[in-house]
């Protein structure tokens, strides 16, 4: 039985085709974030995003909610900013982008508001975590 060939020229014109292809912003971002103590009391969050394409970075963090949300009483907001240079061809493949930063709990912390900005898109999504153990 013979094996079907994929021509050289066939496949680069679909690559980039799909490198070309705008995220969909409906769709719900993948996210895994890990809280923790660490020996200074204070907690540590790793974040990892995977990110709709292979051009998106980790911009920033800055503490509190991003454009005046309010934020439930006791509650830590933190906000991750990822950025996209904008760039041509970019590949249409999750890429997993990390962030990793300490916050400061007070006595009347109960939670952590993680919100994730996406600047390309203009979306912003939200997770609840509640603190560790200790």
């Amino acid at each position: 039985m013979a094996r079907p060939r994929i021509r050289a020229g066939v496949f680069a014109a679909t690559l980039i085709a799909v490198s070309f292809c705008p995220p969909s912003p409906a769709a719900e971002t993948e996210q895994y974030h890990r809280l923790r103590h660490d020996d200074r009391g204070r907690l540590e969050l790793r974040s990892l995003i995977m990110a709709p394409d292979s051009c998106y970075l980790a911009g920033f963090v800055q503490p509190g909610a991003p454009g005046g949300r309010a934020v439930a009483p006791g509650r830590l907001a933190i906000t991750l900013v990822m950025t996209h240079p904008g760039a041509y061809g970019c590949v249409a493949v999750p890429k997993p982008v990390y962030f990793r930063t300490h916050l400061e709990p007070t006595e009347t912390t109960t939670g952590v508001t993680v919100y994730l900005s996406n600047r390309r898109t203009g979306s912003v999504e939200h997770r609840e975590l509640e603190l560790p153990a200790q």
